[in-house]
């Protein structure tokens, strides 16, 4: 037991070395990659911007570059082969718990769970989210209730979970309200956007004729972004004209027929109207006809001679 003891120290000091020697060169690792970054955008940035020409400049920032990509590559190797001797390296508490546990190992292998029902409950006690797998309950009858209870937990999940996505979800005037919000909203940043493609684009015109590069290529880039910018809000704002469409051609259809409902009915009632008026008037006139008839004198009858 003390030379394994002995042996667990020594391994616990060789770990935390290599542990410390792997920590210094992760350090390194970080300074190379920092100044490998600093360096390139030292070249593709601010040489850009301050237009040096200078070759032995050039010629410096690259070298210096490949060299630290070089010494970051052999860093990120000997970290790699660091780690690999530390995992090689058994820790003390490894050494000192293997001989303790063998017993333990040997006892669970003989005791391990053979039977069909305890293999059975394995599979759904780890399908409900309501355990690892470990055989816990020793009766039939703990096995349903803890099963039951498993199934009300997922249904009583999903309800929750169904309920707050109802209280959550906007009404139709609310729909409508956000809908129309962000068709200003898209409208507005299409019209910046073009007004601002339309401003880059003359920039860039105005420098190319007065032949300066650096200047005519900020505004091309300028340019470009702003079509990139016009064309995904045009998307946007035509996604949601489409789903706005979607959700108003129901709404505009039961309006639609509403109103022809309403204008048939009024037609049906004018109609009736009409014809209780003609009616009213044939009777009047019935009633003049008869009037007029008996109120005309006889003819007198013509003696034959």
């Amino acid at each position: 037991m003390g030379g394994e003891l002995v042996t667990g120290l020594g391994a616990l000091r060789r770990r935390k070395r290599l542990l410390e020697q792997e920590k210094r060169v992760a350090g390194w690792a970080l300074v190379l990659a920092g100044t490998g970054i600093g360096l390139m955008v030292l070249h593709a940035e601010m040489l850009w911007f301050l237009g040096c020409k200078w070759v032995l400049y050039l010629l410096l920032v690259k070298c210096l570059i490949t060299l630290s990509t070089a010494f970051l590559l052999c860093l990120i190797v000997v970290f790699h082969a660091k780690e690999v001797q530390v995992s090689w390296v058994p820790p003390l508490s490894f050494a000192l718990r293997v001989p303790f546990s063998f017993p333990e190992m040997h006892e669970q292998a003989v005791n391990a769970t053979g039977h069909l029902t305890d293999t059975l409950w394995l599979i759904p006690i780890t399908f409900l989210t309501i355990g690892y797998g470990d055989v816990v309950p020793g009766t039939l009858w703990g096995k349903i209730v803890c099963l039951c209870t498993g199934v009300m937990g997922v249904c009583c999940t999903a309800l929750l979970v169904a309920v707050v996505a109802r209280k959550l979800e906007f009404n139709k005037a609310e729909k409508h309200v956000h809908n129309f919000m962000m068709d200003i909203h898209y409208a507005k940043e299409m019209k910046e956007s073009a007004a601002r493609l339309l401003q880059e684009a003359w920039m860039y015109y105005k420098h190319t004729r007065r032949k300066d590069s650096r200047a005519a290529r900020r505004h091309q880039r300028k340019m470009l972004a702003a079509i990139h910018t016009f064309r995904q809000v045009r998307l946007k704002h035509r996604k949601l004209r489409e789903q706005v469409n979607s959700m108003v051609d129901i709404s505009k259809m039961h309006m639609i027929l509403c109103d022809l409902q309403l204008g048939l009915s009024a037609s049906h009632l004018a109609l009736e109207k009409r014809i209780d008026g003609l009616a009213g008037k044939l009777d009047a006139l019935t009633e003049l006809l008869s009037t007029a008839l008996q109120q005309q004198p006889p003819e007198p009858i013509q003696e034959a001679t």
